[in-house]
């Protein structure tokens, strides 16, 4: 079918609201911990496991799969039914009545959000040309931080004037009206490629090609080096809410706000800024892109220190928002190392290799950070969290640096073989 520019431009605001709810939805829980983890009396670990393994474990697992079904079918209705689902379990987690049900919706939530991405990257590569086809994707991507900065914003104001089941309910909403739209008015372009292979073939084939990457030193190391940026990563993201609200007696409508500041824009900036630095840095040294993304996570953990034995709440959301700002860049040099040593025939493969390992590893961040929070709670009280997340953040952050300086090492030769018939 031909695609007019309307077209176009319909689609690419339906598939950046699908980003932003995705984002926004999955780090809603986030800052409506404080209230949940009071209302059910949950232990910090509980906390760290529903937020962590209890939603990324399963929203990793099940992405090559439904990035399988995406190729074999239509993938307007796989996102559709995807974010249909995913907004209709966000509801459902305001609506439950012990933590057994409210972990059984969260896993449910990231069965549905695991829809969205890859089939999202492939429409938006059929619908606009090569020469358009970054911006689209950059657009697309812009829904993060975005999404996240609603989530913790508006669900942090919300919280504390309505209660923390209202806005779960209020936040599912959106997402099924915005499904209907994209079944009624998303295009389905013609693909570029197309076989007929099945689901179960086009599986085993992805899982063959990362078994043949896995032997590429530097594909390992990009992994790792992203893995334990996310372990860290992830952990102070889950919980820097209930962080601020323990350490500096806040509430959560207070919260909400200055992290929704720190972590929407430390992110949209180093989406924009991180890729340009290392393109240039790469034409003296192409190992640059393991050395800037390795050594740049190393360079946060001094100010990620910083934020856990600050005496107040705005020198620590100013270190947070540096931290963050630094280790926000990683992204980008992993994910075009990742296509470097995949070669032109299999990056889709790598791609989802990357995600769903390192979206494996780092879900055990915001458990461990639980648990270490626990074992402390009686020798530090309401400091115990701050102690867990100090010694998990620097720790990965150095143990990222690590895989960045080995990764770099084998890197020419990797590139130089991907590229060979």
């Amino acid at each position: 079918m031909n695609i007019s520019d309307n077209q176009r431009r319909v689609a690419l605001f339906l598939l950046f609201l699908v980003s932003l709810f995705n984002y926004g939805d999955r780090f809603l829980l986030s800052v409506l911990v404080p209230p949940i983890k009071k209302d059910f009396d949950l232990t910090d670990a509980q906390v760290g496991f529903m937020t962590g393994i209890g939603f990324t474990f399963f929203y990793a697992l099940m992405g090559v799969p439904i990035a399988a079904l995406a190729d074999s079918g239509s993938r307007r209705k796989v996102i559709g039914w995807a974010l249909a689902s995913w907004s209709v379990m966000c509801a459902a987690c305001g609506m439950v009545q012990n933590y057994i049900q409210l972990l059984v919706a969260r896993v449910l939530l990231g069965v549905g959000e695991a829809g969205a991405s890859p089939p999202s990257h492939a429409l938006l590569a059929d619908l606009y040309p090569p020469e358009r086809r970054a911006t689209a994707l950059g657009i697309y991507t812009l829904g993060a931080p975005v999404g996240l900065f609603l989530g913790f914003w508006v669900g942090g104001v919300m919280a504390d004037a309505y209660g923390w089941r209202t806005v779960l309910v209020a936040f599912g909403i959106p997402g099924v009206l915005t499904a209907l739209a994209i079944f009624a008015f998303l295009p389905e372009p013609k693909r570029q490629q197309a076989d007929g292979d099945s689901i179960a073939v086009k599986v085993g084939l992805a899982l063959r090609e990362l078994a043949a990457l896995a032997k590429a030193p530097t594909y390992v190391h990009v992994i790792m080096a992203s893995a334990t940026y996310s372990f860290g990563w992830a952990a102070v993201l889950n919980w820097a809410p209930a962080y601020f609200v323990r350490t500096f007696d806040m509430p959560v409508s207070e919260a909400g706000p200055r992290l929704a500041l720190v972590m929407g824009l430390s992110q949209l900036i180093a989406l924009v800024a991180a890729g340009m630095i290392v393109d240039r840095l790469s034409r003296l040294d192409q190992r640059w892109y393991m050395w800037f993304g390795g050594g740049i996570v190393v360079v946060s953990a001094p100010f990620y220190a910083a934020v856990f034995l600050s005496e107040t709440p705005a020198a620590a959301q100013i270190l947070l928002f540096v931290a963050f700002l630094f280790a926000n860049a990683h992204t980008a040099c992993a994910l075009t190392v990742v296509q470097f040593v995949a070669g032109p025939k299999r990056r889709a493969v790598a791609s989802a290799g990357y995600l769903m390992l390192v979206n494996i590893l780092s879900s055990i961040g915001p458990f461990l950070a639980g648990i270490l929070s626990d074992a402390w709670a009686a020798e530090l009280g309401a400091g115990s969290l701050g102690r867990a997340l100090l010694w998990i953040s620097v720790v990965f952050s150095v143990w990222c640096g690590l895989h960045g300086w080995l990764g770099a090492r084998s890197l020419k030769a990797d590139f130089q073989a991907a590229e060979r018939p």
